[in-house]
């Protein structure tokens, strides 16, 4: 018989909701990140989406006359002794089927010719083992155990993907938020865009172009039907801190131990897709400053609701409450390295944002007023020349800068307005943010509090936060001891 007629029966298959979404993500998405809460299926994911790689590679050596051609896939762990259980479960799906356990390669061989190894990834000593090798299928379970150099060897591993039948790679990672590798994976998968949706990345290298398609595929708890409420209850039932049990009862990848905002920031409430410039028409729209140059700049402009206006939060039509706040676009001025700023002069800084308010009014119609910044930019820098100045010549103007209540006031206001929007309680203003704000959103669920001040953060790459708070004292803090900016109006 030949191996593309092979027959088997279905031994696995998967559920309804992510491993279905994992099993019908379009064949061209580079890296796939699956997982979310503990007991949400992901380790026995990789499994099925294997299942459905053989399925279609001999496919498609059956339609071009392969005979020879098989999937050859790798599945990883930080730690071999990790991978017991999923061997244990392969074994158990797979020799069902005619697969052969090797166990002095840890390698299971289908009688298609189609193979699948098990090893660990932690260093370069294990990564050179599969240099000059060919996959076409890789996965790595619980990658959150990866710390951010330990990934270089997880980026590596995605260079073996290749093979000369025409085969779809596979490239899938599983993990849950709170791990040593929560920050990278957050930014790669999390950050960008909506969940279950391909978000497409241009990397640029030595004056070339490329583009790398992620997508993440979020699983609950309650997504598997073979875990019992039993499992949950002990979870809940734990001492374990409360941003660890929403990693791991809810999945939540904005948490961070000891967070400002880690109690009052539901991305779901919080975050809202974007309406298009127009949707601002007759709103009151200003723009927020702090200064950067060896490190970012931030640049948010925010409109505030007059009461009228009907958005979509979590699934439903809500109207926020008069005078809430409405951050709906962002320039973060980073080089994309962590805390890396573009070293723009002031004035070309200035111009950078004339421009986009340009492009506002000519796509949207809308006009944006000057806002408040960051005090730094109004020092004298020598013949009484100031950052404030320079920005001036470009035609970017700043008001007043309240001072009165400081930092501890401003991130406690935005606590405050956070958890109404959280709550939907509308006799209390609201914040919200459009997802085209990312690095807003990036940063502000990561924001520690600062353990000899409690009511202030841990000093961190807040720049865009601290613009917010600008906006928000503005708006809502004392009206005193204000710095005159006289001139630059």
């Amino acid at each position: 018989m030949s191996k593309n007629n092979f027959e088997r029966e279905v031994l696995i298959a998967p559920q309804e909701g992510p491993q279905t979404t994992l099993c019908t993500a379009p064949t061209n998405v580079d890296q796939i990140l699956y997982g979310g809460a503990l007991g949400g299926g992901k380790s026995f994911s990789i499994l099925i989406k294997w299942m459905q790689h053989i399925d279609i590679c001999d496919a498609i050596s059956a339609k071009r006359g392969h005979e020879d051609a098989a999937a050859n896939g790798l599945v990883c762990r930080f730690d071999l002794e990790g991978l017991d259980e999923l061997i244990d479960d392969a074994r158990m799906v797979f020799e069902k089927i005619g697969a052969v356990w090797h166990a002095q390669k840890r390698v299971l061989v289908f009688p298609q010719g189609h193979k699948i190894k098990f090893a660990h990834i932690k260093d370069e000593r294990s990564f050179k083992k599969h240099q000059g090798k060919q996959y076409t299928f890789i996965a790595i379970d619980e990658a959150g155990q990866f710390n951010t150099a330990e990934f270089a060897q997880i980026d590596k591993l995605y260079s073996r993907l290749r093979n000369k039948w025409g085969f779809p790679s596979v490239f899938l990672l599983t993990a849950n938020p709170g791990g040593p590798g929560h920050h990278v994976l957050k930014t790669r998968f999390i950050d960008p865009g909506p969940e279950n949706t391909v978000i497409t990345k241009e990397i640029k290298f030595d004056g070339k172009t490329a583009t790398i398609r992620r997508m993440f595929i979020p699983s609950l708890l309650a997504d598997n039907k073979y875990l019992g409420d039993d499992y949950a209850q002990k979870l809940l039932a734990s001492d374990m801190p409360e941003w660890q049990k929403k990693a791991w009862l809810s999945g939540s990848w904005d948490i961070v131990a000891g967070g400002m905002f880690e109690d009052v920031f539901d991305r779901k409430k919080i975050v809202i897709k974007s309406p298009e410039y127009s949707w601002f028409n007759g709103l009151k729209l200003d723009r927020s400053f702090d200064w950067g140059s060896t490190s970012p700049f931030a640049v948010l402009w925010h409109a505030e609701l007059d009461g009228d206006k009907t958005v979509e939060i979590d699934g439903k039509d809500v109207t926020p409450p008069r005078g809430s706040l409405m951050v709906f676009d962002e320039w973060y001025g980073s080089n994309g390295k962590p805390n890396e700023g573009l070293n723009l002069a002031a004035f070309d800084v200035g111009k950078g944002i004339m421009d986009r308010e340009k492009k506002m009014e000519r796509v949207g119609g809308i006009e944006v007023k000057p806002g408040p910044a960051d005090t730094q930019i109004y020092n004298n820098l020598g013949a009484g020349n100031s950052y404030a100045k320079e920005m001036q010549k470009a035609g970017c103007n700043w008001t007043e800068v309240k001072k009165a209540g400081g930092r501890e006031l401003g991130w406690q206001l935005m606590r405050e307005m956070m958890k109404a929007t959280t709550e939907l309680d509308d006799s209390k203003p609201w914040l919200i943010i459009c997802d085209r704000c990312t690095d807003l959103i990036r940063v502000l669920p990561t924001l520690e509090r600062d353990t000899n001040q409690p009511d202030d953060i841990k000093k961190s790459e807040d720049h865009n936060a601290d613009a917010l708070r600008y906006k928000i004292l503005k708006m809502r803090g004392p009206q005193s001891k204000t710095v005159k900016t006289s001139g630059l109006m």
